[in-house]
């Protein structure tokens, strides 16, 4: 078996260490969840088999990167890993955090009319932008795909994580409202979207797999003020609860050996519940 490749792309989610620091970014949580695994005995009996594989977290995740930013992460890497890539490793994961800087632009836009009684938007601007960005977030899934089939193991066993928007904690109602709101309308893009990759393609030639984009929403996963370091960013705990998101899918899907539906990953009290 080849040496797993985890690839974590998007924003400051995952890049978040110049908010908390080192150590305390969710990256190197990651990284740090998969080196216990590997030191330890898993609780899950179903990891067992995967639990001591050496695997490599490549982060290429950017403070402030859109869905536009993230497909040319992708790109670039891609073309990067077909001409350079490291042998003996195969890309089995793909984690995809973009959303939150699109929603917060648009939010910005629309920001101003929350100050007021009643929080109103634009309709037809904010259609407009909720569908260019489910246009943009749909070329990040396809280029997470072509990925996983160019590069990903032969059996056709990748999958891909999308990391739904949390909600931003902002301290006025109105603004918390407003955010939610904008928020919502682009996650039903994300959710949309990951339904519609999640259809049958074509991973090589000749063979007709399924490459599951599932869900992991960090509306369940980062819900308290210990969770954030602003209203915005992911505090250190926050990193842990989505490395442990993270690494939890990694580790679940590869140890199925399966190709599986689109799935919602919640999480209640620090337990992932299915």
């Amino acid at each position: 078996m080849d040496k797993p490749l985890v690839i974590l792309a998007g924003d400051s989610i995952i890049a978040n260490e110049s908010y908390v620091g080192k150590a305390q970014d969710t990256v190197s949580k990651v990284e740090a969840r998969f080196k216990h695994l590997r030191s330890g005995t898993p609780h899950e009996p179903i990891y067992r088999e995967w639990a001591r594989t050496d695997v490599t977290v490549e982060s290429l995740a950017q403070d402030g990167a859109t869905a536009e930013d993230t497909l040319d992460q992708l790109d670039r890497y891609h073309t990067w890993h077909g001409s350079h890539g490291r042998h003996g490793e195969d890309v089995q994961t793909v984690v995809i955090s973009c959303g939150g800087n699109d929603a917060l632009q648009s939010f910005l836009r629309h920001a101003e009319d929350a100050q007021t009684d009643h929080v109103t938007i634009n309709r037809h601007v904010f259609r407009d932008e909720v569908e260019r960005f489910r246009s943009e977030y749909a070329q990040v899934l396809d280029a997470a795909i072509q990925l996983v089939r160019d590069d990903g193991p032969t059996d056709g066993s990748a999958h891909i994580y999308a990391l739904a928007i949390y909600n931003c904690e902002f301290a006025d109602p109105e603004l918390r409202t407003l955010a939610q709101l904008v928020m919502a309308a682009y996650n039903d893009a994300i959710y949309r979207e990951c339904a519609r990759a999640s259809l049958p393609v074509t991973m090589k030639v000749g063979d007709s797999l399924t490459c599951p984009v599932q869900v992991i929403d960090l509306r369940d996963h980062c819900m308290t003020d210990e969770h954030f370091t602003n209203e915005i960013e992911p505090s250190g705990v926050g990193s842990q609860a989505i490395a442990a998101a993270i690494v939890h899918a990694h580790m679940f899907g590869h140890a199925m050996k399966t190709s599986r539906p689109l799935i919602h990953q919640r999480s209640l009290n620090g337990v992932d519940v299915h």
